[in-house]
């Protein structure tokens, strides 16, 4: 269960815009190392991969079949590379001003959630003025912690609270 999870991270990523294919076609490439995978036709042809869009088909198909196909779903991949961004924020490797244009293009990949509105907003405002910092950092915290857990988009939206994130508004 681990391996998959591998996986499914570095597919987050790729899916999300911030990963490297490379790392689905690695994993594969170990599995196959360790003979793990019994001839697993569609690990062999992730392993044998050489463009994205390769990678991308055949690490969706091994994680549907390992995962379901609700791990697939774009709005759970974003939450999931929310928290690895959030992870990056946290050890100075991203700030407010670099998380701009990578929330405002995940935002707009999405078309326009709801549940990502605020953090968007607050991110723009905390570029131009440091007072928003605080209620940026809350609304990252508290959609992090939520995505962290999620095992899909339904379990995130059904612990996902709007009047909270109306707290950490900065309108």
């Amino acid at each position: 269960m681990e391996a998959i999870n591998q996986l499914e991270r570095s597919y987050f990523l790729l899916k999300s815009g911030g990963g490297d294919y490379r790392e689905c076609i690695e994993w594969a490439l170990d599995r196959l190392r360790r003979d793990e995978e019994d001839d697993d036709t569609d690990i062999a042809l992730l392993a044998a991969s050489h463009t994205p869009v390769e990678a991308l088909t055949f690490a969706e198909l091994v994680i549907e079949r390992y995962s379901g196909y609700q791990a697939l779903d774009a709005q759970l991949a974003a939450g999931k590379y929310l928290v690895v961004l959030r992870h990056d924020y946290l050890r100075g490797i991203e700030t407010v001003q670099s998380l701009e244009p990578k929330l405002h293009s995940l935002y707009e990949r999405l078309r326009f959630p709801a549940w990502l509105r605020v953090l968007c907003r607050n991110c723009r405002y905390a570029n131009g003025a440091n007072h928003y910092r605080d209620l940026f950092d809350k609304e990252f915290v508290y959609l992090t912690r939520l995505w962290a857990v999620a095992t899909s988009r339904l379990q995130f939206e059904s612990r996902y609270n709007r009047v909270i994130s109306a707290r950490h508004d900065a309108l």
